[in-house]
């Protein structure tokens, strides 16, 4: 039997959100995403929100996971009840897939234009 130190939720631009029980000690936030299956593409790794409890209150803090100082600021491991939030991007580009297929369209239609015209 294994009991869980603690659970955190991950919400928002990840492949796998929902709540997580956590089996071992000192898990942090770069942990949680991997359990999450990692950030979608539209993910914005500048701007992730912490959702703390401390005495009774919510406190939400902002972090940049693209920055250094993470790996020493105290959201680098977690708590328990983290709710952890990856905002969306502003702008959503075209997704890998997305392009490819594009890409192939225009190159069909280019091909098909120039032997028309020959």
């Amino acid at each position: 039997v294994k009991l869980a130190n603690f659970a955190f939720t991950i919400i928002g631009e990840v492949n796998a959100p929902g709540n997580y029980p956590v089996y071992k000690e000192g898990l942090t936030i770069y942990d949680a995403i991997g359990m999450s299956a990692g950030i979608t593409d539209y993910g914005n790794l500048k701007q992730v929100k912490i959702i703390r409890s401390r005495k009774n209150k919510k406190q939400v803090y902002h972090i940049d996971l693209t920055d250094s100082n993470v790996l020493v600021s105290d959201f680098y491991y977690l708590r328990n009840n983290d709710l952890i939030y990856i905002q969306p991007l502003k702008f959503k580009g075209l997704r890998k897939s997305q392009s490819q297929v594009l890409l192939s369209t225009l190159t069909t239609i280019a091909v098909l234009f120039n032997v028309f015209v020959k």
